[in-house]
């Protein structure tokens, strides 16, 4: 029985012949393909370097562990 309104992306769970449930990552498989996904980690990469290697908290931080 399948609900007409539910997003296919929706997390979800199917039933195994056991009756054990898994759950479903329809979603999670999705997002390797979106551009969102790949623009924030091109951005955000750099700009969590700057702050690891110039901020001064972090950078103590940083130098103390001998990153």
């Amino acid at each position: 029985m399948k609900s007409i309104d539910k997003v296919p992306s929706d997390p979800h769970f199917h039933k195994t012949k056991n009756g054990v449930l898994i759950e479903c990552y329809h979603k999670c498989r999705q997002l390797l393909l979106s551009w969102q996904f790949w623009l924030g980690t091109t951005l955000g990469f750099p700009l969590e370097h700057l702050i690891w290697e110039k901020v001064w908290p972090f950078r103590l931080l940083t130098h103390w562990l001998g990153l």
